[in-house]
């Protein structure tokens, strides 16, 4: 017997929808969602396959004195006596060992997955971002494929519980952004919770995410100066106090967001952000890559052990490799169909 396709209802519309029995779904948008299901099934089937980083002892150490410091009711000064961790925010490293402890699955598989799935919440982010910028979800769904394709960020997805719940928010926290400006000089108040707890989010895993505030304000201000130029001049009064509040606002709600889970930042709220921030300025690491300052601790790399600072310039070498490879090509391409679609203008 034949398969035709009438008979399961299928058609291919004009405006690229697929018609299943009355249920319209964009080809692109399926597309994207099978991506992300595609990944989170290879999650499922790799992620025991993962070892444990020199890090993540700390992470769950670090998880249980934040927990510790609100059910003492901020009694519990052992937080503090550890080197560093605590100039980072701890509402990740919380929620992933109370996660730990509540699961069936061993504590560093469990961690492992729920990493792994904060990365699908990237992809998601990446995705609706190319859709917003790029004007469809084709353009969703490949800036999503790179992501996935990205080396550094697929397999640090499992096990780096620092970097890529920062990438994840600070993903989402430019999508708000873009989203925001969208809406001036009218921002709804949804727009402006969601914008302010992203950011906030950001800053309280690491406070490095304030530089977010640059292109919040920069934003704005051209669009203020956008606004002012189209607009009634004497009305820019009013319209400046409008948009200083609406920023004031997303800036204090980020604020409140980053200080709820950072013990050491509740501890001093208007000193203690900004010097995390000084420190974290002048942190070895920020250079040590590319300037050769060599890390002591080893690490087992295909059963041979080697210094962290070996295997952070190989990785890097071979992630730059790779974005050049891949991402230069599809840059090129992506200003051809920037072009293309707006042929009409030259």
């Amino acid at each position: 017997m034949r398969l035709n396709p009438t008979m399961l209802n299928i058609r291919l519309d004009e405006d690229s929808q697929i018609n299943l029995k009355g249920f319209k779904v964009p080809i692109w948008q399926g597309c994207f969602t099978l991506l992300v299901l595609a990944y989170v099934v290879v999650i499922l089937l790799t992620f025991t396959h993962y070892g444990i980083t020199p890090d993540e002892w700390s992470h769950v150490e670090y998880g249980f004195h934040v927990v510790n410091w609100y059910t003492s009711f901020f009694q519990d000064r052992a937080i503090f006596s550890r080197t560093n961790v605590w100039l980072y925010g701890g509402w990740y490293d919380a929620l992933t060992y109370l996660l730990m402890k509540a699961s069936p699955l061993a504590p560093y598989d469990t961690r492992h997955l729920c990493n792994a799935l904060v990365g699908v919440i990237g992809v998601i982010a990446a995705g609706k971002l190319g859709r917003h910028l790029g004007g469809g979800w084709s353009a969703g769904c490949l800036a999503a494929v790179f992501l996935i394709l990205t080396p550094r960020y697929f397999g640090h997805a499992f096990n780096n519980h620092k970097d890529i719940p920062f990438a994840v928010c600070y993903l989402w926290s430019l999508y708000c952004l873009i989203r925001s400006l969208g809406h001036w000089p009218d921002l709804p108040l949804g727009w402006i919770w969601k914008t302010g707890v992203a950011i906030g989010l950001t800053m309280g895993i690491r406070v490095g995410g304030a530089i977010l505030i640059v292109p919040l304000l920069l934003f704005f201000i051209v669009r203020y100066c956008q606004v002012a130029l189209l607009g009634n001049r004497r009305a820019l009064l009013e319209l400046g106090v409008s948009f200083a509040i609406r920023i004031g606002s997303i800036l204090g709600i980020a604020y409140i967001s980053m200080l709820l889970f950072w013990p050491w930042a509740q501890t001093n709220p208007l000193v203690h952000p900004w010097k995390a921030l000084k420190i974290f300025s002048q942190f070895p690491a920020v250079t040590s890559i590319f300037l050769r300052v060599n890390f002591s601790r080893e690490a087992n790399f295909l059963g041979i052990m080697l210094l962290d600072g070996c295997l952070s310039r190989f990785r890097s070498f071979y992630g730059w490799v790779f974005l050049q490879v891949s991402f230069f090509p599809s840059g090129f391409a992506g200003r051809i169909r920037v072009i293309w679609r707006f042929r009409a203008a030259f």
